[in-house]
């Protein structure tokens, strides 16, 4: 299913899905978080299957709207060297945050980060 949200803001669509992992389409909410795409606010679902206990975003953004934010420029200009380095030295204390939030949920068990930017957050 597709739909759009936001207050005028039609490139930011969303699809329902099933688990990605058993296909399931029964989750439980685990909780609603504000996102930032560019310059454009959002929010995100994180949901648990309530089948294989997969946690993941539901509904997702389109495969356009992620592809229109992966071929910007100010995406591809993340990835210069200094910016990377920058952003090694000064994103861990916002990544022990978002752990923070996870561990509410999860204390224990294994974490498959899809979309990890830098991969800083796996370190």
């Amino acid at each position: 299913m597709n739909r759009q949200v936001g207050d005028g803001l039609p490139e930011v669509a969303y699809e329902t899905i099933d688990c990605y992992l058993c296909g399931s389409g029964e989750t439980r909410l685990l909780g609603t978080y504000a996102y930032r795409l560019q310059s454009t606010e959002a929010s995100v679902n994180l949901v648990e299957c309530r089948h294989c206990k997969l946690c993941f975003l539901n509904p997702r953004f389109t495969q356009e709207v992620i592809l229109k934010y992966y071929r910007s420029d100010p995406y591809r200009f993340t990835f210069d060297e200094g910016r990377v380095r920058f952003a090694k030295a000064n994103r861990f204390p916002h990544f022990s945050q978002n752990l923070k939030r996870i561990e509410r949920f999860k204390k224990t068990g294994r974490l498959l980060d899809v979309g990890c930017s830098y991969g800083f957050f796996l370190e």
